[in-house]
């Protein structure tokens, strides 16, 4: 490799150099976010199975969190990371289920409505950065009441419309157990993930006469817990 030329003082790499890098960073970051998407599918695929096999049993007709986890997810990262994101909790929670004795048909169907769920419901909150931040974003309360309403009244509607013509449950029963459930679940869990998320985010200590920090040393933001893909600017 040639070395690098060097003009007023700056190093001025060479245009084979430049297309090895422009080329190596998206591979990079398409890697991470694979691995992020693999680890956030198995841990949907254990949750779901833990929830439905030991904690919840039937009580998932009254309560469902990972809903709830899941917005938050999709609220911490930026709207382009969303598709990957939302495929790897499909593959989690779909491989579970499909173990469950569901059928590839209901699977599918049941997935789809749950991604149509979490979207919704998502779209309607503000981004989160910090807790403090999230809070004192204009007209939260009423967001965040429309999040816990419409997305799962909307794919509750539609699950209970196939549940009644293909299965014969009736009607209200089969909105409940989707809609109320999903609910209470995002009411509960959505806020409590936000919450423990905002203890993962340091604090910069306080600056001293000159600017710089009590401890003499710059502050560095650290790793935040959560899917980390690559920083991305607020769409």
């Amino acid at each position: 490799m040639p070395a690098p030329d060097r003009r007023n003082g700056r190093t001025t790499l060479g245009h084979r150099e430049l297309k090895v890098l422009e080329r190596s960073i998206p591979c990079s970051t398409r890697l991470a976010g694979l691995y992020v998407a693999l680890a956030v599918a198995g841990f949907y695929f254990v949750a779901d199975n833990l929830l439905n096999k030991v904690a919840l049993g039937d009580g998932w007709q009254i309560f469902w969190p990972l809903n709830g986890v899941t917005i938050a997810l999709l609220i911490m990262r930026p709207r382009k990371d969303w598709p990957l994101l939302l495929a790897a909790v499909s593959l989690g929670t779909g491989s579970g289920e499909y173990m469950d004795g569901n059928s590839l048909g209901a699977t599918l169907l049941q997935r789809g409505l749950s991604v149509l769920e979490v979207s919704l419901s998502a779209a309607l909150l503000p981004r989160f950065i910090s807790l403090d931040s999230w809070l004192r974003s204009p007209g939260l309360y009423p967001r965040f009441a429309a999040a816990v309403i419409v997305g799962p009244a909307l794919s509750g509607l539609l699950a209970a419309v196939h549940l009644h013509a293909q299965d014969g449950r009736p009607f209200v029963a089969a909105f409940n157990s989707w809609a109320v459930a999903d609910a209470m679940g995002i009411a509960a869990v959505l806020p409590l993930v936000l919450a423990l998320r905002s203890t993962q985010i340091p604090q910069p200590p306080e600056s001293g006469p000159n600017g710089s920090s009590a401890s003499g040393r710059s502050w560095r933001r650290l790793p935040s817990w959560g899917p980390s893909l690559p920083p991305a600017s607020t769409p």
